[in-house]
This record gives C-alpha cells, structure tokens and sequence, in this order.
C-alpha cells in the first residue's frame, strides 16, 4: 500500500508500505497524510512536473543562435514569443511559500 507523509517544510515523500511492515526511519517526525490527501497531493505534483517539463522543451529551444538573433533583432519577436509562453507556464506554478 502506498502511504505519503509531508515534512514541515511542505515536501511531500511516498513510499510502499507492505501490511504490519513498520513506518521508515526518515518518515519519522513527519506528518502521515490521508488517502485522499495523498491522492491529492499526487495529481498536484504530477501536474508541477508535466508544467516543468514544458518549460524545459520551451526553454532548449533558445539556442545560441536564437539568442544571437534577438539581440541583435532579426529574429522577428521569435524570442520575446518564447519568453511569454514560458512566462505563462511558470505562473501556472503554485506559489513557494
């Protein structure tokens, strides 16, 4: 069964726990999460990584000759483009607190 816990720092850690087996020793001091907020909590941070992941392919594409490009302005707004489609996924990102 998978069980999660959140540290005081609001990280959140899953692990498999087979039937009478004993909490993990890093678990301890944590507090163990519901079911649901465990599901929860799992859709979110699965939802965080395809974001990150979309950034990343956004952000490969600034290629040295891309940035060349924009500075010296023949790239027809190509990167200001990339820069607002980045700027929109990050603000998608739930806030550090």
């Amino acid at each position: 069964m998978k069980i999660a816990f959140k540290d005081d720092a609001d990280g959140f850690y899953q692990t498999d726990l087979e039937e009478g087996q004993e909490l993990p020793a890093w678990a301890k001091g944590m507090t163990r999460l519901s079911e649901d907020e465990r599901l929860s909590e799992s859709l979110k941070q699965e939802g965080v990584g395809e974001l990150l992941s979309q950034i990343r392919e956004l952000e490969v594409q600034a290629t040295p000759r891309r940035i060349r490009e924009a500075s010296i302005g023949t790239d027809k707004g190509w990167m200001k483009n990339l820069d607002a489609q980045i700027a929109v996924l990050r603000a998608k990102l739930p806030k550090a607190s």
